[in-house]
């Protein structure tokens, strides 16, 4: 049978139509194929753009609250300026740190501000039973400042610090900064750094100039509260130096550490206070121009004022360098720390820490080669000298049952009108 003509033309035309067919939707795909890439490549674009618009949104947010937190902090300079009654023309420059930097920075602290010392004064309290013997000072205190910290003037380098985390918009974040601001304006006018070398020679010296730098700052801040904050919340003062969980850190710190961390705060407020309230003429710059020599003379300031009832320096006898070796550190605790210890170890029913240790008249405290702490102190008049034994003969007991556990005994005697108290590690 003979195909007709045009069914062979069918057979012929459908491949090529299907091919076109084949190829047009080739075309199709490929030019959708294409243009899903584009839109990819636009949305890409699109992400990009916006991660970069967010990027330029966040740094000027951030850059408006760094403006925000300058322009917060030069009007608290000024508030503090005219309070203070210190001008300055300079304006300090504001770093922001975080938590890795201030540990960094405290770190240096210890080992330049106190290095050896440290470690002796640690030794020292320990063989005495004011802290237990696996009591780590630096770590402790170290824990408490990163707790602490909102931000510090470093008079070293003339820069204030702030942390990251500090919000220094809200009146507390104020009253903070115009107490470290006080610390800028005392080294514009008084050179902190020379005040503090000029009263290194002992931890009495050292707590001394503290005293008279962070009282005269926590008056300010007080002021600054009083004038431009919230009236009455500073009235408990410990609790505000204190925020938060630290202060239940804080009750578990020996003794004698938290009148180490606290005392300049408290007792500096109260000399400037006594002072204010005496009219003595400039009496927020005198004790810079004219420090007070010793504690004694910031927890009575009356002392202070008349200038002449200062510490006796104590000589260790000789027999004490020939029995025990050589001398590896001295130190003189004042009046501050001797009422520290009472208060620590106060078994007398009748006597009152304070009366006992108000009759100071000096001390040192001395480190042996072969371990012995001697502890010398002397008194005012023969009524504190018999204050003080009557503390030690009730204490006694008390004390040493506190020292065994650090295999340590204590004795002490009494040669003329000097005391002599040894704590001889039992080994």
């Amino acid at each position: 049978m003979v195909k007709s003509p045009r069914r062979k033309l069918l057979f012929l035309v459908l491949p090529v139509i299907l091919l076109g067919i084949i190829i047009v939707m080739g075309v199709a795909i490929f030019r959708l194929s294409q243009n899903h890439q584009e839109l990819q490549n636009e949305v890409q674009r699109l992400h990009h753009n916006e991660q970069v618009l967010t990027g330029r949104v966040e740094n000027l947010s951030g850059y408006r609250q760094r403006l925000n937190q300058h322009e917060t902090f030069i009007e608290i300079l000024n508030q503090t300026m005219a309070l203070r009654e210190l001008p300055t023309r300079e304006v300090v420059p504001i770093q922001t740190v975080g938590e890795d930097f201030l540990l960094s920075f405290l770190e240096k602290q210890w080992e330049e501000e106190l290095g050896e010392q440290l470690l002796h004064i640690e030794d020292i309290l320990k063989n005495m039973a004011l802290i237990e013997p696996d009591y780590d000072i630096r770590e402790e205190v170290t824990a408490l400042y990163i707790d602490q910290t909102a931000g510090f003037y470093d008079y070293h380098e003339g820069l204030f610090y702030i942390m990251e985390t500090f919000d220094m918009q809200n009146v507390m974040g104020k009253i903070i900064v115009s107490h470290e601001l006080t610390h800028f304006l005392q080294d514009q006018h008084f050179n902190i750094e020379e005040l503090m070398a000029a009263h290194d020679a002992s931890t009495d010296q050292q707590t001394t100039i503290l005293s008279v730098l962070e009282g005269d700052a926590t008056l300010a801040m007080m002021e600054w509260s009083m004038e431009y904050g919230i009236p009455g919340s500073l009235q408990d003062l410990t609790d505000f130096l204190l925020i938060g969980d630290a202060q239940m850190d804080f009750a578990d710190t020996p003794q004698i550490i938290q009148d180490m961390l606290l005392e300049p705060y408290l007792a500096g407020i109260d000399f400037f206070t006594y002072l204010q309230n005496a009219d003595v003429e400039d009496w927020r710059n005198k004790p810079f121009k004219k420090p007070p020599v010793s504690m004694e003379m910031v927890l009575h300031p009356e002392k202070y004022l008349a200038y002449d009832n200062f510490p006796r320096e104590l000589d260790i006898p000789e027999h004490f360098t020939e029995n025990h070796g050589d001398i590896i550190y001295t130190d003189v605790f004042g009046e501050l720390y001797l009422r520290s210890v009472i208060r620590e170890f106060n078994q007398h029913e009748e006597l009152k820490t304070n009366e006992i240790a108000a009759g100071w008249n000096g001390d040192k405290n001395v480190l042996f080669e072969d371990g012995l702490i001697l502890w010398m102190v002397c008194f005012d008049t023969q009524a504190d000298e018999d204050d003080f034994e009557a503390f030690l003969e009730a204490s006694h007991e008390y004390w040493q049952s506190r020292l065994e556990k650090n295999d340590v005994s204590l004795q002490w005697d009494k040669e003329e009108d000097i005391f002599y108290l040894k704590f001889q590690p039992v080994s």
